[in-house]
C-alpha cells in the first residue's frame, strides 16, 4: 500500500472511449482484473452508461427471478 497516495478522485472530461474486460464490478466502480481491450473511435462519450454493462446476478436476484 503506498502511503503516499491522497485518494482523492479527479473528474475527466468524457472524450475518448475504450472497450475494458472486467473480472467484477464493487458499487460503480471497476475492481481486480480490469484491462483494456481496445480503444472505440466508433462510439461516442454520450453512449458509455453503467446501464450495458453485464453484471453478474447476486443470489438474492437469482432467488427472486426462480420464484416468478
Amino acid at each position: 500500500w503506498s502511503t503516499e497516495r491522497t485518494g482523492k478522485w479527479e473528474p475527466l472530461r468524457p472524450e475518448l472511449v475504450v472497450e475494458v474486460a472486467y473480472d467484477h464490478l464493487t458499487g460503480n466502480r471497476f475492481r481486480h482484473g480490469t484491462r483494456l481491450l481496445r480503444w472505440r473511435p466508433d462510439k461516442a462519450p454520450e453512449q458509455c452508461t453503467f446501464d450495458q454493462l453485464e453484471r453478474e446476478l447476486s443470489p438474492h436476484l437469482v432467488d427472486e427471478l426462480l420464484e416468478h
